[in-house]
């Protein structure tokens, strides 16, 4: 907590550097961006807040959809067509019935009870779809990035990547848009004390 607050508290003063250091490169990146992010800085977090849910959201897909399609390698021993195994796609995704299965020879030993599997499947923080499956899935990509399939892997990159190009050109819009305002507010300023001088010379 200590780390992510700051951290969001910069991400959004800080939104507006790259822009600035490419299109305005005279002037103080980092500076400038504090300036014009100050007063839009909630509209900005709602904007990043979509782009990091919807790609938790897009990730923990492509990920749900490799488990249910591709088994585990634990399952090549096993026979499937027996009910008291739980769904591949709930082994996948808890490391102690990996290791379970892991010890499972191939000659079918009943190391592992059907009880306890039942046990294991009726638990709901191994159910994937579920918060607290779905909590510890998100931390597992985040601190271990290991844990994730190659192939789902790949898939996040690239959708991790079309967001993040959607994100640039989206602060990209809102920084012309903020650029504009605090031009034309200048510009009225301006005006107003050309009016004055004006008036006062009159």
């Amino acid at each position: 907590m200590q780390l992510l607050l700051p951290g969001i508290f910069y991400a959004l003063q800080l939104a507006f550097t790259d822009m600035i250091a490419v299109l305005d490169p005279e002037r103080a990146a980092l500076s400038r961006s504090g300036g014009l992010t100050a007063g839009m800085r909630g509209r900005l977090f709602r904007m990043m807040a979509g782009w990091w849910i919807l790609g938790m959201v897009l990730t923990l897909g492509a990920d749900f959809v490799y488990d249910a399609a591709v088994p585990p390698p634990e399952f090549a021993a096993l026979d499937t067509n027996q009910d008291n195994f739980v769904d591949h796609t709930e082994a996948h995704a808890n490391e102690t019935v990996r290791r379970a299965f892991a010890a499972i020879d191939a000659d079918r030993s009943d190391r592992i009870t059907p009880a306890e599997l039942e046990a294991w499947a009726n638990d709901p923080s191994n159910d994937v779809f579920s918060v607290e499956g779905a909590g510890r899935r998100i931390t597992e990509m985040l601190f271990d990035p290991t844990s994730t399939p190659l192939v789902p892997y790949l898939v996040s990159e690239v959708l991790w990547g079309l967001l993040t190009w959607w994100l640039t050109l989206a602060l990209l819009v809102l920084y012309e848009e903020r650029e504009g305002q605090v031009r034309a507010k200048a510009a009225l300023r301006k005006l107003e004390r050309e009016g004055a001088a004006a008036e006062a010379q009159g």
